[in-house]
């Protein structure tokens, strides 16, 4: 699952033209933080997505769930 969630947020990412500066403050976690959660994506705390998929207007299942 740690994959799909890396590509979601790499993906609304990408969609929405944000930096991942930006994505770590969406989160409320430092950039740092960030990084070490993409390259190892299962280690994404709930909170955290749902921080973010908030922040986007987006459903946390969005984030959870594969696209097709």
């Amino acid at each position: 699952m740690g994959n799909i969630i890396k590509a979601n947020i790499s993906y609304w990412m990408t969609f929405l033209g944000m930096s991942h500066k930006e994505v770590a403050a969406a989160m409320d976690m430092s950039n740092a933080t960030l990084y070490n959660r993409m390259r190892l994506p299962s280690s994404f705390t709930i909170a955290e997505l749902e921080r973010f998929a908030g922040k986007i207007g987006i459903e946390m299942s969005d984030l959870v769930v594969k696209k097709a």
